[in-house]
């Protein structure tokens, strides 16, 4: 979703072309050396995802930092789709390789390992809970997250457990609700990179106005990235997409059980 949303922004005008493909390829050696994370890897056969458009290109510069963390080209509060991807990618042991000419367009190449042991007919997968004991501590809980698409699913997947979910956009109006509100809430879930105020300094700032509650922040960062945001005396967690209900459910039960104590 992300690399198909820097194609779409890359191209100016009403008309240019996107092309998305799935294929397998063999890289060597050589080839690896261009490919960014591919420190871990070893040559051979990799699952390999392609996303190219005829947009406006990047420079060399550009290309070189379009991986770094808070690299962008665009306004303040956008452009942080690539660092997600990265997550995303280091995480299932892969990689990435960057192309881009001014004026002519750009092409991510997301390399995959391939799994190829067998898998028995009769295994059993158990399914992954998606709801909580009946004991469960009810919690109020405020949700700031500015992409509509994941604020809906942790709104609902929240609510699903009998949590009581104020959803908002942005710090600042989180600081403005719990500044004027202090008791009413028992868990603050934050996204990282927040447009304007990020979690963490949203989470800082609510410190400072002596307002102190378990937070749990999201991120499509890795977690030693998140957890080098966090102060080491917080009641804080982190989650990083993508996640799986369960662990969604899991993270805030064992936060407040950590608060609780």
């Amino acid at each position: 979703m992300n690399l198909v949303t820097n194609a779409i922004e890359a191209i100016r005008g009403d008309q240019g072309r996107i092309t998305v493909r799935i294929d397998r390829r063999d890289f060597s050696a050589e080839q690896l050396l261009n490919v960014y994370y591919s420190e871990h890897l070893q040559p051979g056969t990799f699952a390999v995802l392609v996303v190219k458009d005829n947009g406006s290109g990047m420079s060399r510069d550009s290309v070189e930092r379009v991986l770094d963390p808070f690299f962008t080209t665009k306004l303040s509060g956008r452009g942080l789709g690539m660092a997600t991807v990265s997550g995303i990618v280091l995480r299932h042991g892969g990689a990435i390789q960057v192309t881009s000419t001014l004026d002519v367009g750009t092409t991510i190449t997301v390399l995959l390992p391939l799994f190829t042991a067998q898998i028995e007919p009769a295994m059993q997968i158990p399914a992954e809970p998606e709801t909580v004991p009946t004991d469960h501590r009810r919690l109020k809980i405020l949700l700031v997250e500015d992409e509509v698409s994941v604020r809906n699913v942790i709104e609902t997947a929240l609510a699903s457990q009998g949590h009581d979910v104020t959803s908002i956009s942005t710090g600042e109006k989180a600081i403005r609700l719990l500044c004027e509100n202090r008791m009413e809430f028992d868990l603050l879930v934050a996204d990282c990179t927040l447009p304007t105020l990020s979690g963490p300094a949203t989470y800082r700032m609510l410190l400072k106005n002596d307002v102190d509650l378990p937070v749990l922040f999201v991120s499509g960062y890795s977690a030693d990235h998140v957890r080098g945001l966090i102060d080491e005396q917080w009641t804080a967690g982190c989650l990083i997409k993508p996640f799986a209900l369960g662990q969604l459910y899991e993270a805030v039960a064992r936060l407040v059980d950590v608060a609780d104590r």
